[in-house]
């Protein structure tokens, strides 16, 4: 396996201007407080063919000094095949970049500036970023953490997530999933087959539109504000604060609504629309909900977890008592079903949104693990082998049993544990003293 190590120093400017191309190759992209700009190249490769490999034929840089512009591209050559590549770029802290990443991922944190990152088959990752933000990816996620910057966001397959974000957001996935954690500003988000997810919401103004994804929106307390939802198929659900002064007009036309706030609403319908309006204190968050076959849920903080309908469990209680024949007495059934309705209002649902949150994290977990696994097996001897090795460890385990073949530390502890239950039972008073001296004494003359 050959080896490639090299650091490439440019003096350059204030404001520089970066136009990177890469094909096959990730990159990460870092501002720093020197006046000069460093690449850092570390490969292994094998060689295929017979012409030695030469770093600048992978790596071609142009340096136009006057116009303070660096021009990187970075191509995968046929004759070499990579095993192992790192590429970091550290330039001033106040540039911009323009890349176009084709089968790479990008990875750029700590500028100040104008970014126009494009990706078709990886990732961006952008983390402290200041100024404005323009990303596009194909089949990667866009993910930012603790940026202040104006942001236009677009993905075909990919998800977009963020987090302690602030600025103009505007967001378009078509089937991936919008989540975001403590972002303030203002915020446009439009899916098509995505769920959006915002929990710890500080924004003044949203418009969130998705054709058949879920919509979950968290809101936090403010004095005023402009909030906008529209679905088609999938649910939409927000979370309202007890302290939140709010006027909210939802409209649904063959959905469900489900409403956990407190105080009186106004029902209505017309002509093929159902009216639901709420209103509390001066009103100055202005909340418009709109769905067409989805349900729309509007829940306190304590309804973030799920109350079971005590209503439609009283109804099906009563049908079944009614189909009861006449000669049954059904004053204790009755008096038994009124106990588990009792029940069954303390009941919590825990968030959903929170369970898909750790399985998202999860299986990004277990994917990055099985990406990391190099395998060159036959996957129907591998299932061969599996189902072999599990018939031997059963019948193990029965031959073990029906034997009574166990280890000298083995008989202790399972006669430890039944000395234990004899106690137990003792002190409960299932048996008295005398039965529990004959139990055991004959242990011990097992």
């Amino acid at each position: 396996m050959a080896e490639i190590k090299r650091t490439t120093k440019i003096e350059v400017k204030p404001n520089l201007k970066v136009n990177l191309t890469s094909e096959n190759f990730s990159v990460r992209v870092s501002g720093w407080e020197q006046d000069f700009a460093e690449l850092n190249v570390e490969m292994e490769y094998k060689q295929i063919g017979e012409q030695e490999i030469k770093l600048e034929e992978i790596i071609v840089i142009d340096h136009q000094e006057e116009e303070n512009i660096l021009n990187i591209t970075i191509s995968d050559p046929k004759d070499m095949r990579i095993s192992k590549a790192r590429i970091d770029l550290n330039i001033p802290h106040v540039s911009t970049i323009q890349a176009k990443m084709e089968n790479g991922s990008i990875k750029v944190n700590n500028l100040s500036g104008e970014q126009k990152l494009e990706t078709e088959n990886g990732s961006i990752k952008l983390d402290t970023m200041n100024g404005k933000l323009d990303c596009s990816s194909e089949n990667g996620a866009v993910m930012l953490d603790s940026c202040q910057a104006d942001i236009t966001l677009g993905t075909e397959n990919g998800s977009v997530k963020a987090a302690d974000c602030d600025g103009k957001m505007i967001l378009k996935t078509e089937n991936g999933a919008v989540k975001l954690k403590r972002c303030t500003g203002t915020l446009e988000a439009e899916t098509e087959n995505g769920m959006v997810r915002i929990i710890e919401a500080g924004f003044s103004k949203v418009v969130i539109h998705s054709d058949n994804g879920s919509i979950f929106y968290d809101f936090q307390v403010l004095e005023k504000g402009q909030f906008d939802f529209q679905n088609d198929n999938g649910r939409i659900q927000l979370v309202i604060p007890d302290d939140l002064e709010y006027e909210i007009k939802a409209r649904n036309k063959m959905g469900k609504f489900n409403v956990s706030l407190p105080g009186d609403y106004e029902r209505k319908q017309t002509d093929d629309k159902h009216i639901l309006e709420l209103s509390k204190g001066s009103g100055n968050v202005k909340i418009n909900v709109q769905n067409e076959f989805g349900s729309i849920n509007l829940l306190n903080q304590a309804g973030k977890s799920f109350d079971f309908d005590s209503e439609k469990f009283t109804r099906i209680f009563d049908t079944i008592i009614d189909k009861i024949p006449d000669d049954i007495d059904t004053d204790k059934i009755r008096a038994k079903l009124e106990r588990a309705k009792e029940k069954m209002k303390h009941i919590r649902m825990p968030d959903p949104h929170k369970i898909q949150m750790h399985i998202d994290r999860a299986m990004n977990d277990v994917n990055k693990e099985i990406k990391n696994i190099k395998l060159d097996i036959n996957f129907d001897d591998l299932k061969e082998k599996a189902d072999e090795a599990v018939s031997n460890v059963m019948n193990a385990v029965k031959n073990k049993f029906s034997s009574n073949e166990m280890t000298e530390d083995e008989t202790q502890e399972s006669n430890r544990r039944s000395r234990l239950k004899i106690l137990q039972l003792l002190q409960d008073g299932k048996i008295n003293a005398e039965e529990a001296e004959k139990l055991l004494k004959a242990m011990e003359e097992k």
